[in-house]
């Protein structure tokens, strides 16, 4: 059971999808999975994002209750995870879930009541994100 992640990166450096992916590939951690394929881009209100469109589901890593001080493996490979997208975008992670925020604004539907918003930052959810994802060494650990 639960809920899948909504990922969503801003676009800073101004990428392409290609660009993106092929600088995902060139890291040891995302290469040997191939998760280069499962984002997708679009622009919204004037700016470019990527969104991570086979995201974690919400069971193996919950961001409302993450406790920085106990990472679980899981928590830590997708933090790093999320370290190294920010590196290559150069923009803010936003982090939601599935029950109350779309992928990006293609998938709309207002007659079911399905409309885009970028979710809150992931720095406003986990303030200390980056300091445990930097500091564990630990073997990585599955994220589905």
């Amino acid at each position: 059971m639960g809920i899948n992640l909504v990922v969503i990166t801003e676009n800073s450096k101004n990428l392409s999808l290609k660009g993106f992916r092929d600088a995902l590939l060139q890291e040891p951690l995302i290469g040997k999975i191939a998760w280069d394929k499962h984002w997708e881009e679009f622009d919204w209100e004037g700016k470019k994002y990527f969104t991570w469109i086979l995201a974690p589901r919400i069971s193996a890593f919950d961001p409302y209750s993450f406790k920085p001080e106990a990472p679980t493996y899981t928590e830590i490979t997708f933090l790093k995870i999320m370290l190294l997208v920010e590196r290559i975008t150069g923009g803010t992670i936003y982090i939601g879930n599935d029950a109350v925020h779309i992928e990006h604004p293609n998938r709309e539907d207002e007659k079911h009541g399905f409309m885009f918003w970028i979710p809150p930052e992931l720095d406003y959810i986990c303030k200390d994100w980056r300091e445990t994802a930097s500091k564990h060494t630990e073997k990585l650990g599955l994220i589905f």
